[in-house]
């Protein structure tokens, strides 16, 4: 049986390297209906972090907020150009293909995705574009005494900015949940202006202690992700607002029926600490932010 699969997956990935030059596009029109529901939901990515790099297959749903159920049993690959990652189910029926943990994305390249499950194959193309370090990050006091908060700005340029907030490190807050002494917030800026966007319900705060740890890390974002991010927002975060957008689709660029997206983006990082003294009079203080 596993000599059977074994043999199965050779001739995919032999199927997926002559598929290597070919890369194509498409917009997917699809409703809320489970007999018109796409096959399957892509969310990939590959960075210039060295790092195992991430492609997660689930099926579709169409109540809102309810489980997405894993696709296991994939063949997924990316190829490069020059070689081809095989990407492996980890752990076993959990939908998420991982590749080694020293794959690393290169500036110049172009990335293809294959997909194959059941009988159908799916792919999707992505190349990177160079990014600038992001600006010094502000800090300011929030409404509690002894806590802190991020002021968000602008970057200079389309990108997605990832900030891991971690203050579990700290005396008192063992016990605490998780959720409480960590915080993962994103933040985007596109290169259009969007009504929706403008006047987008506000989002909760997050306050943190002095001593917490900031990883900030910053995302190139290509013409094509960033419309993607724009449409999914849209009818997410975006939505609730004063100039909510009629109900759409979601732009992909997955061929074969399947929806999502696979992205390629450069990365830079920082790593900083809050400290109370450096809190300037006025409540906000540039950090400086060290690789």
């Amino acid at each position: 049986m596993f000599g059977e699969r074994s043999e199965m997956k050779n001739v995919v990935f032999g199927i997926f390297l002559g598929l290597a030059t070919v890369s194509c596009e498409e917009t997917v029109d699809w409703q809320m209906k489970e007999s018109d529901l796409p096959p399957l939901v892509v969310d990939g990515m590959i960075t210039s972090e060295k790092k195992a790099h991430i492609v997660k297959l689930t099926r579709p749903v169409n109540i809102l907020n309810s489980q997405a159920l894993p696709v296991s049993d994939a063949a997924v690959a990316i190829h490069d150009g020059d070689s081809l990652l095989i990407l492996n189910e980890t752990p076993a029926g959990s939908g998420i293909y991982i590749t080694d943990s020293t794959t690393r994305g290169v500036y110049g390249k172009i990335y293809t995705l294959f997909i194959s499950h059941l009988d159908n194959i799916y792919t999707a193309a992505a190349g990177m574009i160079p990014i600038t370090p992001p600006k010094p990050l502000l800090i300011e006091e929030s409404g509690d005494e002894g806590f802190y908060q991020i002021r968000f700005r602008k970057s200079d340029e389309p990108a997605m900015l990832e900030y891991l907030v971690d203050w579990s490190h700290l005396s008192g807050y063992g016990t605490i949940p998780e959720d409480r002494k960590k915080a993962r917030i994103i933040d985007f800026t596109l290169n259009s202006i969007d009504a929706s966007e403008m006047f987008k319900p506000e989002k909760g705060k997050v306050e943190f202690p002095a001593g917490t740890v900031i990883i900030r890390k910053k995302y190139s974002l290509s013409e094509e992700h960033q419309e993607f991010i724009r449409t999914l927002l849209s009818e997410t975060e975006w939505r609730g607002g004063v100039f909510d957008v009629l109900p759409g689709n979601v732009i992909t660029n997955i061929t074969g029926g399947a929806v999502g997206f696979f992205a390629a983006c450069v990365v830079l990082s920082d790593t900083l600490t809050v400290f109370p003294q450096s809190i300037s009079a006025n409540h906000t203080q540039i950090m400086n932010t060290g690789k």
